[in-house]
């Protein structure tokens, strides 16, 4: 399944206030990768809501993840929150069957 795809498939996260990988990681990461991107100084808030589905690149291998679609607050430098769209691919990399277990994921902006 493609990236353009699986947002068919994306289902809301559930809980999302109680899921430390998405607010303690994957917002985190979103909003420091833009700060890259454009030079801001936003500070991470929280993730608001967001929607994740799972991505198969290549059956039988761990070119897979997940793909979130994700409502972002974050502060400016001013001190003004402001709620940023977010999209973010968690690839874990490796074929399961000659390797073993895939290491550990990566992340992009998509």
């Amino acid at each position: 399944m493609s990236v353009e795809e699986a947002y068919h498939t994306s289902k809301p996260i559930e809980n999302i206030n109680d899921d430390l990988q998405v607010q303690s990681i994957i917002g985190k990461l979103a909003v420091e990768d833009h700060n890259k991107k454009t030079g801001e100084n936003l500070e991470f808030v929280d993730v608001v809501n967001g929607l994740r589905s799972e991505v198969f690149v290549q059956p039988g291998c761990t070119h897979e993840g997940i793909l979130y679609h994700l409502l972002v607050e974050a502060k400016t430098i001013e001190g003004i929150n402001w709620t940023y769209v977010a999209k973010l691919l968690e690839l874990y990399v490796g074929c399961r069957i000659s390797k073993g277990n895939p290491g550990p994921p990566q992340a992009w902006m998509v």
